[in-house]
């Protein structure tokens, strides 16, 4: 198994508005063949710095 995982840097101001893109493209990845699911971690030290992590089987 293989564990993705990125560092993004939001925009001032669009932190919302990207938390709720990233919870509609579940509807995508999930059919997606291999997946087994994604998380999205908010950094401590920087609000709009945040890591989403995904597992795949199959990369």
């Amino acid at each position: 198994m293989i564990l993705e995982a990125a560092t993004l840097h939001i925009k001032p101001g669009r932190i919302n508005e990207f938390e709720s893109a990233f919870r509609s493209a579940y509807g995508i990845v999930s059919g997606m063949r291999g997946y087994l699911g994604h998380e999205l971690y908010k950094c401590v030290e920087n609000k709009r710095r945040v890591y989403p992590a995904r597992t795949l089987e199959r990369h």
